[in-house]
């Protein structure tokens, strides 16, 4: 009877140990993947906390449309206005500071989205900007909130953010709809 009680036993310790083992281990495992999740700049929120190191007053309004095909009953427009340019070392993704890696800033457009429809229109705020790089490469941000619900007759503030060489002075952006022209203009940091 003494056998049957100590392999009873040892096999309630074993078990319970290995759902302690498991519980921890599933745990590092979402830990893991909660801090890894800032990284991707299509699911990232981007604000900033710090103050920045430049801002440059832009002030530069545009109107584009957003296709009927994105859920609307008919196409509608969205005002869209870059407000400034900040250069910064960190920004706050998600509730996480990040910083600029060595030898980097980020360059931090504020842009406010207007919506003067009765209907809620889904917006993607990276969509219509682009950095322009050597030999006229286009950039897309690399922190940016992706779609956005802009909510009827309202306002909406949004952000993003490039991550640029920290010698660098003077950017371009190019401005526009996907499939049409787009504005290009320069910004210089003093």
């Amino acid at each position: 009877m003494t056998n049957r009680i100590n392999a009873n036993t040892k096999k309630i310790i074993v078990a319970v140990l290995v759902v302690i083992i498991l519980f921890f281990g599933f745990k590092q495992i979402i830990g893991a993947k909660k801090n890894d999740s800032f990284r991707s700049s299509a699911a990232s929120s981007t604000s900033s906390s710090d103050k920045p190191l430049a801002t440059v007053e832009i002030n530069r309004p545009y109107e584009f449309t957003v296709s009927a095909v994105a859920g609307l009953k008919k196409d509608e427009k969205v005002k869209f206005t870059i407000l400034s340019a900040e250069r910064k070392d960190q920004v706050t993704v998600k509730g996480e500071k990040t910083l600029a890696p060595a030898g980097k800033n980020f360059l931090l457009l504020r842009l406010e989205l207007g919506n003067d429809s009765t209907e809620r229109v889904p917006f993607i705020s990276p969509d219509y900007v682009r950095l322009v790089g050597e030999d006229n490469k286009k950039f897309a941000p690399d922190y940016h909130n992706g779609r956005v619900i802009l909510e009827p007759i309202s306002v909406r503030r949004d952000l993003m953010a490039f991550i640029i060489d920290n010698k660098t002075k003077k950017f371009t952006l190019s401005v526009g709809e996907l499939e049409k022209a787009k504005e290009q203009f320069d910004i210089e940091f003093k």
